[in-house]
């Protein structure tokens, strides 16, 4: 919801979006083998339209996969991307809800959002033989292994959550929230606004033999066939 919208409707806020980056591989080794060249675009382009220096989060939720290769790169991009700044904590909830694909990032954003609130950052669990970065900037000291207070930073608590899909596909996406109570403010009154217009668009679709819904249902149900020639113009 639009920030302005929510203090308006006196929303109680839990955190804001304050900046996103996305990006892609592009040409890789293969579909399944992440390049940390791609997850670092996502971070510059996450911190870039957030406006603020990475030193100043506190926590990264990660990708995280539990595989090998895919840790490793996830490191990698990280260490170079913070190197020469403050480091945050890392973890994943991936060790407590497993890898949920398209909706994973989802349960990322939900632990992190409710942390923030909270003030407390929860383990990662089950972790048994941690990997490192290839130059040792993150590693096993760095992960939240017990339930942790989030640090203090004079009143925002600021949190990154990676998402990295198949194909290359990453997303990074900056959490912030004000640790300030937060009273409930009254309902501002509507504004008026100058009425604008508004178009009403009809579309309109041919499937063949299909003269009416009824007949598309039935097709799409019977497993149908409507294949036609393509007509001249």
């Amino acid at each position: 919801k639009r920030h302005g919208d929510a203090v308006r409707d006196g929303d109680k806020i839990y955190g804001v979006i304050r900046g996103v980056g996305l990006s892609n591989d592009g040409k890789g080794k293969s579909v399944l083998n992440p390049d940390k060249r791609g997850q670092i675009t996502a971070f510059e382009r996450a911190y870039k339209n957030a406006a603020i220096d990475p030193g100043e989060i506190d926590y990264v939720e990660c990708h995280a996969t539990g595989t090998p290769v895919g840790d490793h790169i996830e490191l990698d991009g990280m260490a170079a991307f913070w190197k020469q700044r403050q480091l945050p904590r890392i973890g994943s909830i991936k060790s407590n809800l497993g890898h949920m694909l398209t909706a994973a990032a989802m349960g990322s954003m939900l632990k992190v959002i409710l942390s923030m609130e909270r003030g407390q950052i929860p383990p990662t669990i089950q972790v048994t033989d941690p990997q490192k970065s290839s130059d040792g900037t993150f590693g096993p000291d760095h992960i939240v292994t017990t339930p942790t207070a989030w640090p203090d930073r004079g009143g925002i608590r600021r949190a990154g959550v990676s998402a990295f899909g198949f194909g290359g596909t990453n997303a990074h996406i900056i959490l912030e929230r004000e640790t300030a109570p937060q009273g409930t403010s009254p309902k501002a009154p509507p504004q008026s606004e100058a009425r604008q217009p508004v178009a009403i668009v009809g579309m309109e679709t041919v499937f063949g033999g299909c003269k009416n819904l009824d007949a598309f249902t039935r097709t799409i149900y019977r497993g149908s066939r409507h294949i036609t020639a393509l007509p001249a113009r």
